[in-house]
C-alpha cells in the first residue's frame, strides 16, 4: 500500500488482446501466484475478464490489477453499444455469488443456447463464484456508446 493509503496498480494495459498476449499475461500472473503474492483466484479471474474483452468486447480494452490496504482489485473496461453495455450491467448485478454462481455454472453448462448467442455467460458466473464482491457500471460516451467497466474485489492483503 502506499503511504497515502491509496491503491497500487500491479498490472496495466490498454489496447489490443491478442491470444499471445494473454497467455504471457497469464504465465506471468502463474507465477506470483506460485511466489504467494497473489491469490490463485485472482489468476482465474483476469482470465475470464481478459477473454471477455477480446471475445466480446472487440479485442481490446483495458485491464486492470491493482492492490489497496486489504483487497486486490482486478478491472476491465470496453466501449460497447449503449443498450448492449446497459444489458450486460443489468446481468451481471442479477448473477447469483459465491457457492450460488458455481451451482448456477453447472446448470448453465447443460443449457442449450439460443441462436445468435456470443457465450452462455459462464465466465461471469466464475468470476461471480471467485470475487468477494463483483461490480458493473455503464458510463456513458459519445455517439451512442458506453463504457462497460467490471470489478472483481478479493479480500487480500499483498506480501512485501
Amino acid at each position: 500500500m502506499n503511504p497515502d493509503g491509496a491503491s497500487r496498480i500491479l498490472f496495466s494495459r490498454e489496447g489490443e488482446f491478442t491470444p499471445a498476449l494473454e497467455e504471457a499475461l497469464f504465465s506471468e500472473l502463474r507465477l506470483a501466484v506460485e511466489s504467494g503474492a497473489l491469490p490463485k483466484n485472482a489468476v482465474r479471474i483476469a482470465i475470464e475478464m481478459v477473454q471477455n474483452l477480446r471475445l466480446h468486447g472487440g479485442g481490446g480494452g483495458h485491464f486492470t490489477i491493482r492492490s489497496d490496504a486489504a483487497s486486490l482489485i482486478l478491472e476491465s473496461a470496453n466501449s460497447l453499444p449503449q443498450a448492449a453495455a446497459e444489458e450486460l450491467v443489468a446481468r451481471i448485478r442479477a448473477l447469483p455469488r459465491g457457492s450460488d454462481a458455481a451451482q448456477a455454472a453447472r446448470k448453465r453448462r447443460r443449457e442449450t443456447l439460443p441462436p445468435g448467442a456470443k457465450g452462455a455467460g459462464l465466465g461471469l458466473l466464475e468470476i461471480a463464484h471467485l470475487a468477494g464482491e463483483m461490480e458493473a457500471v455503464a458510463q456513458p460516451l459519445s455517439g451512442g456508446n458506453s463504457l462497460l467497466v467490471i470489478r472483481a474485489i478479493l479480500q487480500h492483503t499483498l506480501r512485501a
